[in-house]
């Protein structure tokens, strides 16, 4: 996190968009209900955030914490419920 201040400040930011989602993991080899996870950078100014980008998806195992990346319309597939 870059602090500029205290009047702006540069994060990663992290919001689960889904869980349950059952799935094999690639590391683990195991099926387990993954987590659809948003990652992005925003820039926050009073604390409020002002611009988001740099926006990935990943889904993260539940057996071993491994992060798939996933591409956005997959997710947005995700999110709504299909596979």
């Amino acid at each position: 996190m870059l602090i500029l201040g205290f009047i702006a400040s540069v994060a990663d930011r992290e919001k689960v968009l889904a869980q349950g989602i059952e799935r094999g993991c690639l590391e683990c080899l195991r099926t387990t209900p993954h987590v659809l996870v948003e990652e992005r950078r925003q820039l926050s100014i009073f604390f409020l955030p002002v611009w988001r980008w740099n926006r990935r998806f990943y889904l993260v195992c539940g057996g071993c914490g491994h992060p798939e990346p996933v591409p956005r319309e997959d997710a947005a597939a995700l999110r709504r419920g299909g596979e």
